[in-house]
């Protein structure tokens, strides 16, 4: 009976086990469970709050942008805040420096709309002064102009025309201060290389004939500013070039052997811009009022530079003078005599291919045939078209 007993006992136990056994390893399994779904939960709800984050950052950054912007662009005002007077010389140009600023590289620039109201202030301040010029205002507002007029972006370049404030700019040409000249026919220059119609804007303001008494300008920069401003007209212009005193001012003050190297670069890429396209009687002209002797002697002596630009220009202007030549005026006797064939032979090992080609060609061209040989240009246009090599490089 007692092993009936325990055996009873046993039986009965046993299934009690497995069962309670079995109901541990299921709530294992479930809590397992439930701690990777809460962790799922956790990793989600993360991420939520890193991407609002993250909106919350690039939005704070936005109006961080706008409240920058907007601050360093002051409000239009020509009247003094504290005495409702017009502003003093003082104010003046702290408005337009702040204005400037707004424009520089180093700071986030300005939207399309607001470099328009930058512009229209800068010009009203500029139109603010009367008397006697304020150096430092006028200066600061050229300078302002330069960076709103970008050099071949004909959009900008016409937003600054259409303000009027070219006539302004081009009567600080005679202001005694070199610094406003300097500032001025910098504003100047870059509108320069705008399209056609933007060029002859400036030539119906007699912009050629205020030009050149900087051409004899104390200061070599203005000098070479005013002188790079005619080689981009000349290309649209030439002949109210041509019929001023452009030419031989340039030549005499710019080419000559008492002149720096800057200078006679400026020069050359003038004389080049003259005579690309130029017919034979114009390339003729215009080495007559040079005079031709010192015009080419000029020319040549670049020839031995180590500027590859202005070798490039030389090498056009000379193969356009070539050209030009007729029986009666045969230009390649003077360029022997001036010792330019030396040049050219050294120039036909030069590294660079334009260099080498163009001088190669002009050789071929000119000085390889007897003179009887010599034919002068039949066709109306004698600039690159005399030596195609050229014509790459323009």
């Amino acid at each position: 009976n007692n092993n009936t007993t325990t055996a009873t006992t046993t039986a009965t136990h046993t299934p009690h086990t497995t069962t309670t056994t079995t109901t541990s390893g299921e709530q294992k399994s479930a809590k397992r469970k439930e701690e990777a779904y809460r962790k799922r939960l956790d990793g989600q709800r993360t991420d939520r709050q890193d991407n609002i984050s993250q909106h919350r950052a690039a939005a704070d950054a936005d109006d961080q942008h706008t409240t920058a912007t907007a601050t360093s662009i002051p409000p239009a005002t020509t009247t003094s805040a504290t005495t409702g007077t017009a502003l003093s010389p003082a104010e003046r140009l702290e408005a337009v420096q702040q204005l400037k600023k707004a424009l520089t590289p180093e700071v986030t620039q300005p939207t399309e709309r607001e470099r328009a109201d930058i512009l229209s202030q800068v010009v009203r301040h500029l139109s603010g002064i009367t008397g006697a010029v304020d150096n430092k205002v006028a200066v600061c507002c050229c300078e302002a102009l330069s960076l709103l007029a970008v050099r071949g972006d004909v959009e900008r370049l016409q937003a600054v025309l259409d303000t009027g404030v070219c006539g302004q700019l081009i009567s600080l040409f005679s202001a005694e201060s070199k610094e406003v000249q300097a500032a001025a026919s910098q504003v100047v220059s870059n509108l320069s290389t705008g399209d056609k119609s933007q060029c002859k804007i400036l030539m119906r303001l007699s912009v050629v004939e205020a030009l050149i008494p900087l051409l004899t300008c104390a200061v070599s920069a203005t000098r070479i500013t005013a002188c790079d401003t005619l080689a981009n007209l000349a290309l649209v212009i030439r002949q109210a070039i041509m019929a001023s005193d452009v030419v031989p001012t340039v030549v005499a003050k710019m080419l000559s052997d008492r002149s720096h190297i800057t200078n006679k670069r400026a020069a050359a890429h003038l004389v080049r811009n003259l005579l690309t396209d130029a017919s034979a009687d114009q390339v003729r002209e215009i080495l007559k009022s040079g005079p031709t002797t010192e015009c080419l002697s000029g020319l040549l002596a670049l020839l031995k530079d180590s500027d590859e630009p202005t070798l490039l220009n030389v090498l056009q202007a000379l193969c356009a003078i070539l050209a030009a030549g007729t029986p009666s005026v045969i230009y390649f006797h003077l360029v022997e005599e001036l010792g330019g064939l030396e040049c050219l032979e050294q120039l036909q090992c030069h590294n660079n291919h334009l260099i080498y080609e163009a001088s190669v060609g002009i050789w071929e061209s000119y000085f390889s045939c007897p003179e009887a040989d010599y034919e002068p240009a039949t066709h109306s246009h004698v600039g690159m078209a005399a030596n195609p090599h050229l014509a790459q490089y323009n």
